[in-house]
């Protein structure tokens, strides 16, 4: 599964995406282009029910995917039901992610990481409260027991150390896991988190345990890879990836195996495991939900065409 206001505009600037048409399964083919960014970063409600979002605002975009309209205020953090149905707009600016209750969001606005209500219809602002206040943080994960929140620090300044870190709701400590650029992702236990660094052309997956504060290496692709997401059974990776300077597609790694699956031939990224392992959402140009096999593309939240 990286985001304020100032994040948007420089995200946008440097990732446009491309169109793909008739592939059998949903009605386009593939090319070897990124989709057109108009959302990014699902997640899946606890229950499986709905799926947070952030939408850039846009009201349309021309189908050779040169022009576009702005409605910049209807961006920002969306709820919409897992068949596409009831999309509403929860909150103006950043990235969201539930708690594993279900009752509260972690939201970033600003690069801070914030704290809230959620009752699955709107967030109580009443409740917004800031949780980390030092550096310029991003990304962050509640672990599944919900004690701890993981996110990334990109202050990279003589002040801060950039890298993964996580911090101890309890203890309202926290340490660093990784310097530097690093995807990862929760383990169902909550005591251990996957980790992968790009390194050149290559990542490398590591596997960290948070009561030894040491890490093991576990797997290299050779690829950058990018939006890490472990199955609830912990066997199933899911990422995106890609060679530099083409597309990133979504790949399914079996951890027992190695056995690597690429589930998209259409440009894709951002994907996310569902509560219940058997669906997978992630982002192509609007928002689209498959099967854990990467069968039954549906989109759920298509692009806003105007001709």
């Amino acid at each position: 599964m990286y985001l304020s206001k100032i994040f948007f505009v420089l995200f946008l600037t440097f990732n446009f995406y491309g169109c793909e048409v008739n592939d059998p399964e949903s009605g386009f083919e593939p090319a070897p282009i990124q989709p057109f960014l108009d959302v990014e970063y699902p997640v899946w409600s606890p229950d499986g029910s709905q799926i947070l979002y952030t939408d850039y605002g846009y009201y349309g975009v021309t189908r050779d995917f040169q022009n576009y309209v702005e409605h910049l205020d209807s961006a920002g953090v969306y709820v919409i039901n897992s068949d596409g149905s009831n999309r509403r707009k929860i909150y103006n600016f950043g990235f969201a992610e539930w708690n594993p209750s279900g009752e509260q969001v972690l939201l970033v606005d600003n690069y801070r990481i914030l704290q809230a209500e959620f009752d699955g219809i709107s967030i109580d602002t009443s409740t917004i409260e800031q949780l980390i206040f030092e550096g310029a943080n991003v990304r962050p994960e509640w672990s599944p027991n919900g004690k701890y929140i993981m996110y990334a620090q990109v202050d990279c300044s003589e002040d801060h150390i950039c890298g993964l870190w996580l911090f101890d709701l309890q203890k309202e400590t926290k340490f660093m896991i990784s310097k530097g650029q690093a995807d990862a992702t929760w383990y169902a236990d909550s005591k251990h988190i996957l980790f992968a660094k790009n390194i050149n052309n290559e990542a490398f997956f590591y596997s960290y345990d948070i009561e030894k504060k040491t890490s093991q290496q576990i797997y290299t692709n050779e690829h950058k890879v990018y939006n890490l997401s472990l199955s609830p059974n912990n066997d199933l990776l899911l990422f995106d990836s890609g060679p530099m300077g083409g597309g990133r597609y979504i790949y399914k790694l079996d951890l027992y195996t190695n056995e690597l699956t690429k589930l998209t031939e259409r440009a894709s990224e951002m994907p996310d495991w569902s509560p219940d392992g058997t669906k997978i959402v992630y982002v192509s140009g609007g928002i689209w939900v498959m099967n854990s096999d990467g069968s039954n593309k549906t989109n759920i939240k298509p692009l806003p065409f105007i001709d």
